[in-house]
């Protein structure tokens, strides 16, 4: 089997008919679920989420500010993609190269420094900041007790 589809599950819970679910998080955005949650059965390894369930354990790099260094052995690894890009994957400085050879330079592509919409911006959905204000949002969060929600999982 191949992984073709990741989700978070972030929590537990019961439905107002007594089924125990998985609460899970997608990653196709709000639109999706429950603003961007589903309920998945629990309890009888429904999608095999009981069954194949990997999980990592983050590794504080952010405190001391280390720094992963690549080895040689990670750069050698044979199931590394060669097709797309050079591994390791070059350094790129912008602004120390000239303009051409920088990196996303301004001359072409797909960069602009500024994009002007002939008719103005067309927006489909509305902005955070519109939906809320300031003065709404809470002063804390923790996601262990969203009104009365755990968002983390163990």
């Amino acid at each position: 089997m191949q992984t073709v589809h990741v989700i978070s599950v972030v929590g537990y819970g019961l439905s107002e008919d007594n089924e125990k679910y998985w609460t899970v998080r997608n990653s196709w955005g709000h639109q999706y679920g429950e603003d961007g949650f589903v309920r998945v059965c629990r309890g009888v390894n429904n999608l095999n989420i009981e069954a194949d369930c990997s999980w990592a354990t983050p590794l504080d790099t952010w405190t001391e500010g280390v720094k992963h260094v690549t080895t040689d052995e990670e750069k050698t690894d044979p199931l590394n993609d060669y097709t797309v890009y050079d591994m390791p994957q070059p350094d790129y400085f912008n602004g120390t190269d000239s303009q051409t050879n920088s990196f996303m330079p301004m001359n072409g592509g797909c960069r602009v420094e500024k994009a002007i919409f002939k008719n103005g911006e067309v927006h489909t959905t509305p902005r955070s900041w519109e939906m809320i204000s300031n003065e709404d949002l809470p002063a804390n969060v923790d996601w262990r007790n969203m009104n009365g929600k755990n968002y983390l999982s163990w």
